[in-house]
């Protein structure tokens, strides 16, 4: 989908601990946000987007299961690896609810808590993927959360994100719709902005689905993550039997719910949690020492923070070792009851 591009910002080579901070930052970058509308609900948004015959959400989510299904097979023709190598799979790690959702395309999410770095709402980032210079807004993570620095503009100097010719489609042997255009946003396609006059059109385009239903977090999970993940365990199961599916939702979201009579005695619920003070500061900060004892004498409720529980990032404050380790603990605790409630014991 993307040119070439090398790893640069503000002009300089990236740090490794800057790279971290994009990374963590990319789920809110044009490419992220396309590509994991695309998987996970590429027919309800991007209609257009048809190869070789079938919507991209189909293309993306075959391709992917069949080569799944692929490994599976060979895993289990080797006779020696299911049930002990190999005990169960996983759907996709960290995946994310793209762009759908986004209740206005000209703001920066008020759930996009980690900020660091430029920050273009939905909007500009189709703007600095259609090449043209847009200002953006430019924050740091201090120690009480995200502070903004200011604006500054992101010229990608005419580059786009876009492939501007079929050599792609050629070398790969797919066929693009010619409703599909090539060099030009897919967005600005559906209508969501036009190119010409550089206007924001549909600034709630992802914010309702077809039916004019409402998406939120719980919305995308049952219409879209679970139908995936169904279609992930109907394509391994029938190879590796007894399989233990592990189910992972987007990072702190709350789990899908799954009904009493859906319930399988061999899916596992597995989350991942952040720590999110030590990940975004890269140190258990800050250290005290006493009787020799490192300890941390102040943290965040991460988990409480970015699901929106303060109207201030002070009220996530924990201060003293005690209620650092008890934040942690209630953290993990809650995630836990989170699964057992939603999806079972």
């Amino acid at each position: 989908m993307t040119q070439k591009t090398t790893q640069k910002w503000s002009g300089a080579q990236v740090s490794p601990s800057l790279s971290h901070f994009l990374t963590v930052l990319d789920y809110h970058r044009l490419v992220s946000y396309t590509m994991f509308t695309l998987f996970f609900a590429g027919r309800e948004y991007a209609p257009k987007a048809i190869i070789d015959g079938v919507n991209i959400q189909d293309y993306l989510e075959d391709h992917y299961l069949g080569a799944l299904s692929y490994l599976a097979q060979r895993i289990h023709d080797a006779g020696n690896l299911e049930g002990s190598t190999v005990i169960g799979w996983e759907n996709i790690n960290e995946p994310s609810i793209g762009l759908v959702g986004y209740t206005d395309l000209n703001i920066v999410m008020p759930t996009q808590q980690l900020r660091k770095t430029t920050c273009p709402s939905g909007f500009q980032c189709m703007l600095l993927g259609e090449g043209i210079p847009t200002k953006v807004e430019v924050y740091d993570w201090t120690q009480v959360g995200p502070w903004k620095q200011g604006t500054k503009i992101v010229d990608p100097k005419g580059v786009k994100a876009w492939l501007l010719t079929d050599e792609s489609d050629k070398k790969y042997g797919w066929h693009r719709d010619p409703g599909w255009k090539l060099g030009e946003c897919l967005w600005a396609q559906h209508g969501v902005w036009d190119v010409r006059t550089r206007k924001l059109l549909r600034p709630d385009y992802f914010l309702f689905n077809r039916d004019g239903k409402r998406v939120d977090n719980d919305v995308w999970l049952k219409d879209h993550f679970l139908a995936h993940f169904k279609r992930y365990k109907e394509a391994i199961r029938p190879i590796h039997k007894k399989a233990i599916m592990f189910l992972q939702p987007p990072v702190m979201f709350i789990p899908p719910v799954i009904h009493p009579t859906e319930r399988d005695d061999r899916l596992v619920f597995s989350p991942h949690y952040y720590d999110g003070l030590t990940l975004m500061l890269k140190k258990w900060f800050p250290p005290l020492r006493t009787f020799l004892i490192v300890r941390n004498w102040w943290n965040i409720d991460a988990l409480g923070y970015v699901r929106g529980k303060y109207v201030n990032p002070l009220f996530a404050l924990r201060i003293g070792n005690t209620a650092v380790r008890n934040g942690l603990r209630d953290q993990l605790a809650a995630t836990k009851d989170e699964g057992v409630v939603n999806i079972g014991s």
